[in-house]
């Protein structure tokens, strides 16, 4: 790894700390979806690319790219395409580290709470981790995911908001 390599690794790792002293005043962990131009997405790319490998987005025409924080560390990277009534997630990428039932959930709701604020009546979900949905059903995530009354039609994940 080269000079400024590391210096921004460290960086990194001393603004996420930053970010997680922060965190740390609250008493329960909270979920923070940004975009990529967000101005700490923005700083932090390179990192953010390394972790997530998503620099760009899968499909022309309206869409972004979000990253998913709980309580101030990076999880998780969102692909979204922009539709009228519904947040189409082409890929959702998550850590191993938030692979447990109570981060899922919250990552979850985050993501509800996106579509909601943008006006949207369902969330579709249709890769994890460059995976088609369905290959998930039988572990954790799937679990979670009927759980909090995702249904799978079609292929993909879908909650209905409303």
């Amino acid at each position: 790894m080269g000079k400024a390599r590391q210096v921004m690794s460290i960086k990194l790792l001393d603004g996420l700390a930053s970010l997680s002293s922060e965190a740390g005043e609250f008493t329960e962990g909270f979920v923070s979806i940004l975009s990529q131009g967000d101005p700490f997405c923005r700083i932090w790319s390179d990192e953010l690319f390394a972790l997530f490998g998503l620099r760009g987005l899968s499909v022309r025409g309206p869409a972004w790219l979000s990253y998913i924080f709980l309580s101030g560390t990076p999880v998780g990277a969102v692909d979204y395409k922009g539709r009228v009534e519904w947040s189409q997630i082409n890929d959702l990428r998550l850590l191993p580290d938030c692979w447990d039932e109570g981060s899922l959930v919250m990552i979850l709701e985050g993501l509800e709470r996106e579509a909601g604020f943008m006006g949207h009546k369902y969330v579709e979900i249709h890769d994890i981790n460059d995976f088609p949905a369905q290959f998930h059903l039988e572990i954790l995530l799937g679990e979670v995911l009927l759980g909090k009354g995702y249904s799978l039609e079609d292929g993909k994940f879908i909650q209905h908001l409303i």
